[in-house]
C-alpha cells in the first residue's frame, strides 16, 4: 500500500493514501477490489458533485488504519448527510403544505 510520511512539528504521521488505488492495480489487488474502484470512478465521472463528499472522505479516511474507527468515520459522514437530507425534505415538505393551503 502507499505509506507516505508525513513530518508536521516533528511528528512523524504514517498514512495510506487510498488515492492511489489507480496506481496499484496489477499489484496483487483483488480482482473485486479493482472493479469496486472502476463503479467508484465512474459515479463519480457520472456525477461530479460528489467528488468533494469522496475527497471529503478520502481526506479522514487516509489516517486512520483501525477498521472500527473507519466504519465509525464512515457512519459518522452518512449520519450527516442523511440529517441534512433529513432538513431539505422538511423544508420541502413545508412548502408544499403552505402551497396546499392556498
Amino acid at each position: 500500500m502507499g505509506r507516505d510520511v508525513n513530518h508536521d512539528q516533528g511528528v512523524a504521521m504514517y498514512y495510506d493514501d487510498f488515492t492511489m488505488c489507480r496506481e496499484t492495480k496489477g499489484t496483487g489487488e483483488s480482482r473485486d477490489i479493482q472493479e469496486l474502484i472502476r463503479q467508484r470512478d465512474k459515479l463519480l465521472s457520472d456525477n461530479p458533485d460528489l467528488v468533494s463528499t469522496q475527497e471529503e472522505i478520502d481526506r479522514l479516511l487516509s489516517t486512520t488504519f483501525d477498521p472500527v474507527l473507519r466504519l465509525e468515520i464512515l457512519f459518522m459522514l452518512i449520519s450527516g448527510k442523511i440529517y441534512e437530507m433529513r432538513d431539505i425534505f422538511e423544508e420541502v415538505l413545508s412548502l408544499a403544505r403552505h402551497v396546499a393551503a392556498e
